[in-house]
């Protein structure tokens, strides 16, 4: 029972089977007493209604005339078993009537209930009123109460009865209830326990039911999908990381051992000390990157989000590479609009911009193409082309991914794509990729302000 008792489901599904019952029996119990104080109302009134008629009867005919009606009444089968009446002269003598004798304890006047009385013999409950005539006589109208008393007690106890076979369904429904909700709960807890123990491919079998566990189950194993996804992307960043570097580690220990050679001259030392503090500068802009990208992800520096217009950022991360545009003698075509208003760092997103130009200006062959427009879906879009190689269409998916480079040869980390992917994200924007036919084209719409 304790176990039960823990169970929410069976608590949840016993409490809101208790307070329906509740509810339902507080209705029937309003309902049972507006019936009863309709039948005793009708009572009430049918003793009235026939007491006032007896007496301007006894007015109007005197008493022979009360005798005659009462003995019509009587012997009319109409209600005549629960019809009561009795007509006793000033000494008490009975004239007529189904009651036996006026109790002494009755008042002389008025309206009683629930009164038990004696008629033709058989004791039962009468609703009673009773008129002292002007002649000194009784008289005594009534209504039999015992079949309303009966079915009362009829409604009352199949109404228990109700109750009790409600609270039997109820707990039987409990059952039913939590023993379906554990066996629906069983598979997802089965699965929880195997990827707690490591197998994290293991997913909760789902059936074509597309009820709330169906789709829980869904859910649930899409996102074991996302974390294995992020798992291996952690675990191939780390491999990766440890590739990038060790071999720069390497080649700074070889540079300081070489510098520990006998015999070297100080301009050597001093030349290979130099090449170390280069290896080592490389690795803090490695670090560097991937704090700012770990920062962006988290979302840090949206606490620094303002009005800031990507035309004027454009502009003057355009300038900045003006001297490498001139150097490699390429051509760059600008496009930059009207004032194109966005809510985000200026910082990250100059970064993001100087990255993509970046990478268009170390690929392209003889011009490059900036452009920044609004959208009809509301949003700012930044294009950036070159006329390089260009990347293949079926790696258009691996761009951006950590230290993902397409040329070995070409210096940097392959974070560039990654930071610009993770400062877009921030900003709510997204980026793309179009063949520039020949080249590359990186869009990068972000939501209009």
């Amino acid at each position: 029972m304790k176990e039960l008792w823990r169970s929410i489901s069976f608590r949840l599904t016993l409490n809101y089977g208790l307070l329906a019952v509740c509810t339902t029996l507080v209705l029937l119990s309003f309902v049972f007493l507006q019936v009863i104080h309709v039948l005793h109302t009708q009572a009430s009134r049918h003793v009235g209604a026939t007491a006032q008629r007896l007496v301007l009867e006894f007015e109007r005919r005197g008493r022979e005339g009360l005798i005659e009606s009462i003995e019509i009444a009587l012997s009319d089968h109409i209600d005549a078993d629960r019809e009561i009446y009795l007509l006793v002269d000033s000494s008490g003598t009975k004239l007529v009537g189904n009651l036996e004798h006026v109790s002494p304890v009755w008042p002389l006047w008025g309206e009683l209930s629930e009164v038990q009385v004696v008629r033709e013999g058989v004791t039962t409950v009468g609703r009673l009123r009773m008129h002292t005539l002007p002649d000194g006589a009784t008289l005594v109208v009534g209504y039999d109460m015992q079949e309303m008393n009966e079915l009362k007690l009829l409604i009352g106890q199949v109404g228990l009865a109700a109750i009790v076979v409600a609270v039997l369904l109820i707990a039987f429904g409990t059952y039913v209830f939590r023993t379906e909700l554990q066996l629906r709960l069983s598979n997802i807890r089965d699965t929880a326990v195997q990827i707690r123990s490591g197998h994290l491919k293991q997913r909760i079998p789902v059936d074509n039911s597309n009820d709330e566990f169906s789709q829980l189950a869904r859910d649930i194993n899409s996102m074991m999908d996302r974390i294995q996804d992020l798992m291996l992307g952690v675990r191939h960043i780390s491999d990766t990381i440890a590739h990038n570097l060790r071999t720069p580690l390497t080649r700074v220990l070889g540079y300081l051992r070489d510098a520990q050679r006998v015999g070297l001259s100080q301009e050597e030392v001093l030349a290979t000390q130099q090449k170390a503090i280069r290896e080592i500068e490389s690795l803090n802009q490695l670090f560097a990157k991937l704090l700012q990208i770990s920062e962006v992800e988290v979302g840090v520096r949206r606490q620094s989000f303002d009005e800031v217009d990507m035309s004027r950022i454009c502009s003057d991360v355009i300038e900045l590479y003006d001297a490498v545009v001139e150097e490699k003698n390429l051509t760059l075509d600008i496009d930059l609009g009207k004032s194109s208003w966005v809510s985000g760092d200026a910082d990250l997103l100059a970064s993001a911009v100087a990255n993509l130009l970046d990478n268009a200006i170390k690929h392209a062959r003889h011009h490059v193409t900036v452009s920044v427009q609004q959208t009809k879906a509301m949003t700012v879009r930044v294009s950036i082309a070159d006329d390089g190689a260009g990347v293949p269409e079926a790696m258009y998916g691996q761009l951006g991914q950590h230290f993902m480079r397409l040329d070995e040869k070409m210096p940097g980390h392959g974070l560039g794509l990654t930071s610009v992917l993770a400062i877009v994200k921030l900003h709510g924007g997204t980026v793309s990729w179009e063949d520039n036919s020949p080249g590359l084209r990186v869009l990068l719409d972000l939501p209009l302000l």
